[in-house]
């Protein structure tokens, strides 16, 4: 079992007393006990003296009981023992301290929303020290509004508005509506001009009055806060310049961003707020470094305590259009139409100013026509400008023709390729044809070869009144010029581009045999008296052929002289 532990979340009035109960006498060797003190009050503590001693008795008991069984059963050494005890228990009382603690502060936070009605948000309470201020401040110093009109002056209407809102994050009910926040300000006339850099080699001074805000932001620490973002918003016919940034020095501006906002415009831009140190939390956290860093700290807190005072200015366009184009004041002021031309010639077209601007030797000293004379600048630049575009307009319609021309040609081009490429499929095909049924006749032929040399051999077989030896090579003879007859290629067929490989054997294998039988009758000895009568296989194989072919095959046969060449025996 755990040992007692004697806490509990108990309230009492400030300054009670003890109520007459004196109780026990202190008792030597004791954990802790109470004693009543008395100052002379009236009332009493819901627990006696007496009562809160008997606790502490108790628990003391039940320690020293703990300690002996813990000795007893782990034998270990009783001061070994004592000492776990005593440590287990500490950490058992903590825990229940800090538990009486937690019910309490959650017990007066109840209180105190039931007492407000609400959960108190940073909105709410921003709000709350509003009216504080109202109450302890005066008008001309009381916290006001950060949204300002940009205006010319006091007798011209306002050009637009600039103004910094804030949006609470997280629970918040209305207050989470962007609204402008609230800040201290003070405002003076510019006693020195103040300069900025609108790049390496543009400087622009600039004056005018000027406006120091200090903003209060209230955030609890289980609570995002408020994001802030600027706003300018211009109306319709105006325009206006916005340039935000840090102020550097008493006498120059580093803008970051900058905008031209104009006919009905909104800018909107996101501030990331953020807090630096307070000078005794940095001077509390640089205390544990080495000097060299606590130098290094210090250079780097006094650049950001240089360059974190956040700035916003604010030009107005039309003063400066009439100043540089040399013109009274005000004098644009109702010209709406010419306005609207020269913030386009200087934004979009980039014109100079001088070939706008008034010049009264040029334009013959009236001062009265200054704005007229402008007038007719601005309309001669429009009237260039008109021209440019037409001829950029023209020499775009001129390349849209010549790439559709190309286009065109590159269409025909296509077409005209492929129906030569579908011709030359479709001849391909034919030839293909072709040549299919030149190889189909060409097998039939190669079939019909064999038929016709078989009626040949028998046709030489049975020749009457012929010596063997003249009957052997007069077979032959007529077998060749049978097989030559069947294999001679007709006029068709050499047209074909493709041939078979049985076709090409047939044909070669007919020709060497021909020529074999042409060698065998050259070699035959010659006869005393040929045999007229008896008709020859060479003359009933060579009956079909036409006429054409005789003459081939006359063509071949050699000469007179080269048969007698041929026909004598080679010497021994």
């Amino acid at each position: 079992a755990e040992v007692f532990v004697p806490v509990l979340p108990l309230l009492e009035l400030s300054g009670s007393d003890g109520g007459g109960d004196d109780g026990p006498e202190l008792e030597v060797g004791a954990l802790s006990q109470l004693s009543s003190v008395g100052d002379g009050g009236g009332g009493g503590m819901q627990l006696a003296v007496r009562d809160a001693n008997r606790l502490l008795a108790e628990e003391r008991r039940q320690l020293r009981e703990r300690v002996e069984q813990t000795a007893s059963s782990a034998a270990v050494a009783t001061p070994d023992a004592a000492l776990a005890v005593a440590a287990a228990h500490a950490a058992s009382v903590c825990d229940r301290w800090l538990e009486a603690v937690d019910y309490i502060e959650a017990m007066l936070r109840g209180q105190l929303v039931a007492a407000i009605g609400k959960e108190v948000s940073p909105a709410d309470f921003a709000q709350y020290m509003r009216f504080h201020c109202r109450r302890l401040l005066g008008e001309a110093y009381a916290p006001t509004q950060f949204c300002f009109p940009v205006r010319r002056s006091a007798l011209h209407s306002p050009e637009g508005t600039v103004s910094i809102d804030e949006e609470v994050m997280g629970p918040g009910g209305d207050s989470n509506i962007a609204s402008p926040i609230t800040t201290l300000v003070a405002s003076g006339a510019a006693r020195q001009t103040m300069h900025l850099q609108l790049s390496a080699s543009t400087r622009v001074m600039f004056a005018g009055d000027r406006y120091l805000h200090a903003w209060l932001a209230h955030r609890f620490s289980e609570q995002t806060g408020a994001r802030a973002s600027l706003v300018a918003k211009a109306r319709q016919f105006s325009c206006m310049m916005v340039l935000v940034g840090r102020i550097t020095s008493s006498q120059s501006f580093d803008p970051t961003f900058a905008a031209i906002v104009q006919n009905m415009d909104e800018l909107t831009i996101p501030l990331d707020v953020s807090t630096i140190p307070t000078p005794t939390e940095f001077k509390d956290a640089i205390e544990s470094l080495s000097p060299e860093q606590q130098a290094f700290a210090k250079a780097i807190r006094s650049m950001q305590l240089a360059s974190t005072l956040f700035g916003i200015l604010v030009i107005h366009v039309k003063p400066q259009l009439e100043r540089v184009l040399n013109l009274p004041d005000g004098s644009l002021t109702k010209e709406i139409k010419l306005t609207q031309d020269l913030m386009q010639l200087f934004i979009k077209y980039g014109i100079s100013s001088d070939l706008l601007s008034y010049d009264e030797v040029a334009d013959g000293g009236v001062a009265e026509g200054r704005l007229a004379a402008v007038r007719a600048h601005v309309a001669a630049m429009q009237e260039v400008i008109r021209q440019e575009m037409e001829e950029q307009l023209a020499e775009k319609r001129r390349q849209a023709e010549y790439e559709e021309a190309q286009r065109r040609a590159m269409v025909a081009a296509a077409e005209e390729e492929a129906r030569r490429i579908g011709e030359a499929r479709r001849r391909m095909e034919e030839s293909h044809a072709r040549a299919l049924d030149a190889i189909r006749q060409r097998q039939s032929m190669v079939c019909e070869m064999g038929s016709a040399s078989t009626c040949a051999r028998a046709v030489a077989c049975e020749a009457p009144g012929a010596s063997s030896g003249s009957s052997f090579f007069g077979g032959l003879r007529a077998a060749g010029a049978a097989l030559s007859a069947v294999l001679k290629p007709q006029q068709h067929f050499h047209d074909s581009a493709v041939l078979s490989h049985d076709t090409g054997r047939a044909i070669s294998a007919g020709s060497s045999l021909q020529a074999r039988s042409e060698s065998l009758s050259r070699l035959q000895p010659p006869t005393s008296a040929p045999q007229r009568s008896t008709p020859q296989p060479e003359a009933v194989a060579a009956q079909p052929q036409s006429q054409a072919q005789q003459a081939q095959q006359q063509s071949q046969q050699p000469k007179p002289e080269q048969q007698q060449q041929q026909q004598q025996p080679p010497p021994q």
